[in-house]
């Protein structure tokens, strides 16, 4: 399992107008190809009036998977375009369409180049690239004496407190990365009367280092 990798924080749609044919892209958050199939398949079924439903996709942290469709535009003007944007931003597990109405005048091969690619980075744009990382959820255990300088530094710290119980001691839940130094700090802030546990693993996304719940 990779630490991190890029990919998108939601899924997305965006609408470019280029010589009156409209592109319609949608980007999808996808992690098996059988779901991406699935995607594709339901989106030509919304737009089966379009002219032309185009996508690409890439499917693994290490991008094991690669497709891509023209779908009836000339060969090598639409799908190829639209996952070497994918694979220039080094992003994994997205899948994207870009639908197309044509709109009476031909773009010529460069022009549907650029129309599709662009159609991408638009929707990616209203995606948002993010990084995905793996995170330890972890729960902290301590006294109820160290409970506000506690929730005081990991406030500080930006860091969410995804649960609390209280009984003989304070337990609170987070999400931590490998090796945080949020652990040395509490350790050295209670003076190493806090105890850790490893719950799971967590895939988040983030950006600019922030998780984004």
């Amino acid at each position: 399992m990779l630490q991190m990798y890029n990919s998108i924080l939601k899924d997305g749609e965006a609408s470019i107008e280029i010589k009156k044919s409209k592109f319609i892209s949608h980007a999808f958050f996808v992690r098996d190809e059988q779901r991406a199939l699935q995607i594709i398949d339901e989106v030509r079924s919304k737009y089966r009036d379009a002219t032309h439903n185009c996508y690409c996709y890439i499917i693994g942290e290490d991008a094991n998977i690669e497709r891509y469709s023209d779908d009836g535009e000339p060969s090598g003007t639409a799908g190829i375009p639209m996952l070497e944007v994918l694979k220039k931003k080094e992003l994994r597990n997205i899948l994207v369409i870009s639908t197309r109405y044509f709109g009476g005048t031909k773009l010529g091969a460069g022009g549907l180049v650029r129309a599709y690619t662009n159609s991408v980075v638009a929707v990616l744009d209203n995606s948002r690239v993010c990084v995905r990382k793996i995170f330890n959820r972890t729960s902290l255990d301590y006294d109820y004496t160290l409970h506000g300088k506690i929730i005081n530094y990991l406030t500080n710290e930006g860091v969410k407190i995804l649960d609390e119980n209280y009984s003989d001691s304070v337990e609170i839940i987070v999400d931590l990365e490998d090796e945080s130094y949020i652990l040395k700090d509490l350790i050295d802030l209670t003076s190493a009367n806090i105890k850790f546990k490893i719950i799971e693993k967590v895939e988040l996304p983030t950006i600019d280092g922030k998780i984004i719940y």
